[in-house]
């Protein structure tokens, strides 16, 4: 579904939209041409190709149970702040209270509530059931009191319950 260009979409949990800054857009049949190394048969869907493949792009995800309807989910999305000039976006999500810059000339690395992304995080997965540190290749999986650890600088990943 589209509107004043975001393409919104809605999942069993959760709502979804997607603002495409610059530049028109058109929906492209999948293809195996469009595909890596065109390996894989076509899939059952559609792209959403850019004119301007520079074009910032906007995803705006929230859980159904944050917003009280679709149409609530597609009002506070349109509503959010937004400025382009001298190829700078910025963009204020009120859903997840978060600010976005991006800077579409390269000239700096994007903001994310006013700081800079940090490319060399020390965490690869951060969250209450994944941790891993960056470049160790050990990932530990925990919900309450098991949790399982995957090794993978082994030849095959080996996983040690405990």
């Amino acid at each position: 579904m589209e509107t004043n260009g975001w393409f919104f979409a809605e999942a069993p949990q959760a709502f979804a939209a997607v603002h495409v800054v610059t530049g028109k857009t058109a929906w492209e049949a999948d293809t195996i041409e469009q595909h890596r190394e065109k390996k894989g048969g076509p899939a059952k869907g559609d792209w959403l190709a850019c004119s301007d493949e520079f074009s910032p792009v906007i995803i705006e995800i929230a859980r159904k149970s944050g917003c009280e309807s679709f149409l609530n989910f597609q009002q506070l999305t349109m509503a959010n702040p937004m400025r382009w000039e001298n190829r700078r976006l910025d963009y204020e999500s009120k859903l997840n209270t978060t600010s976005l810059t991006l800077f579409a000339d390269y000239s700096r690395a994007p903001l994310v509530d006013g700081q800079p992304v940090n490319y060399a995080a020390k965490k690869v997965f951060d969250s209450p059931f994944i941790q891993s540190d960056f470049g160790t290749g050990i990932i530990t999986i925990q919900r309450g009191e098991k949790h399982m650890t995957l090794d993978f600088n082994k030849t095959s990943p080996r996983k040690e319950n405990q």
